[in-house]
């Protein structure tokens, strides 16, 4: 019924659209401003519907067109009164109040519906159709008033005509944007619900593992994002630590981000080396996902070997992890990406925390910010701020790089730091 509705509403904006030269002539400047008015109205209300193109009509393009014709009707009824002289009354206050809002309807359309087509049709009607049709009418008699009606009398029943016009288009218009709004306020609560199921997927990290303490927080761009942070405890004196960055961000890539970190899980948990594992979860990310999707990330395996902390730490194409404490300095960089190739190996390298030692892992959105001003924040002033830290606390570290970043610029990306910190006094919880 709707896209029918949408196409009797074309068709009588094609067969009426050409009339406004009916009330003066082409050439009138108040016609001229008038016209303009009316397409740059009429353009604005459309926009309040959300419907992009007439292929995808509903109910809310209907009603913006609708709207639009009555809003602007009035001028007609109006303008019939200013100029018409003899010629007002009540059949050329009715023609000229749908000539109006046709014209109205069909500015609005060619524009906010992209429906190019229009306008040769809105110009040719303009230009050829309303003189000779209210010629046609008034050789009709049709535009001749009833009884010889008196001005005063026939001036009433235009601005009638006009205020009906008025009240008919108020009413739709409070109707649409009530119908608008009620969609913006489902929007937001679906919004709403995807940030807190995001909240739920990637928590905090903030606990005592194996003699290290292991804060860590993500943070999406926008409602949802690409970046996930995990840790799991494998029970036997193992403890896997993730921190991974799914291309993209938005809704999109927090669903993506929902299915990377699900398998990461589950590979993790199933296999005995983390090479293999890399491995594995390479493969599964490939069937997973289509071409151009991909996942960086950094995998890391914390064990305790006669007192000593050792990590096995697989970067799959992300930012290398910063060391800080006596062998201060970056790891070094990355195999491919995960999910870019099948088949692909990796391999890890072994590091040996001190007590005192950190290891600080970031998501490039930290590095990147102000990318989108052309003035990124760079790697260099990352490890500036990680030295001036420095390891004491795991908390501050992460608090102080989601702050550079932040000072630097507005994020434009998600955002995410993992920071496994030896502990002191060796093993803790």
């Amino acid at each position: 019924m709707l896209p029918a509705a949408y196409a009797l509403l074309c068709v009588a904006i094609v067969l009426f659209l050409l009339t406004m030269l009916v009330i003066a002539g082409p050439t009138q400047p108040y016609q001229i401003a008038g016209e303009a008015l009316l397409a740059i109205g009429a353009i604005w209300l459309i926009q309040l519907s959300s419907v992009s193109t007439p292929r995808a009509a509903s109910g809310e393009s209907v009603l913006a067109m609708l709207t639009v014709f009555f809003t602007f009707a009035t001028l007609g009824p109006l303008i019939i009164m200013v100029f018409g002289g003899d010629e007002a009354g009540i059949v050329s206050g009715l023609v000229a109040a749908g000539v109006s809002g046709l014209i109205s309807a069909g500015w609005a359309g060619a524009f906010a519906f992209r429906a190019l087509w229009l306008l040769p049709l809105v110009v040719a009607f303009q230009i050829f159709v309303p003189e000779r049709l209210f010629a046609w009418l008034d050789g009709l008699g049709a535009l001749a008033n009833f009884g010889d009606l008196e001005l005063r009398v026939r001036m009433g029943v235009l601005a009638m005509i006009s205020v009906l016009c008025v009240v008919i288009g108020y009413a739709l218009f409070l109707r649409l944007v009530g119908g608008v709004e009620r969609g913006r306020a489902r929007a937001e609560a679906q919004l709403a619900t995807a940030a807190a199921i995001h909240g739920q997927i990637v928590p905090e990290i903030d606990a005592e593992r194996g003699g290290a303490h292991v804060v860590g927080r993500s943070e999406p761009s926008s409602t949802m994002g690409g970046d996930f942070i995990d840790l799991i405890d494998h029970g036997d004196g193992r403890f896997d630590f993730v921190l991974g960055d799914v291309t993209g961000h938005g809704v999109r890539a927090g669903v993506l981000m929902a299915l990377a970190k699900g398998a990461t899980r589950a590979v993790l948990d199933g296999a005995s080396a983390l090479e293999d594992a890399a491995a594995r979860l390479n493969d599964t990310l490939c069937d997973a996902t289509d071409d151009g999707t991909f996942v960086t990330a950094v995998l890391m395996r914390l064990e305790e070997q006669a007192g000593r902390l050792v990590l096995s730490v697989v970067n799959a194409g992300h930012p290398p992890p910063v060391r800080l404490g006596a062998h201060a300095g970056r790891l070094e960089p990355g195999q491919l990406p995960l999910g870019v190739m099948r088949g692909e190996r990796y391999e890890a390298q072994r590091v040996e925390l001190s007590p005192g030692e950190v290891l600080v892992i970031h998501s490039d959105g930290i590095p990147e910010a102000g990318a989108d001003i052309g003035r990124v924040l760079g790697l260099a002033a990352v490890d500036r701020a990680c030295a001036r830290i420095g390891g004491s606390d795991a908390r501050a570290l992460v608090d102080g790089l989601f702050a550079l970043a932040r000072a630097h610029a507005s994020p434009d990306d998600d955002m995410s730091v993992l920071v496994v910190a030896a502990r002191e006094s060796g093993r803790a919880g």
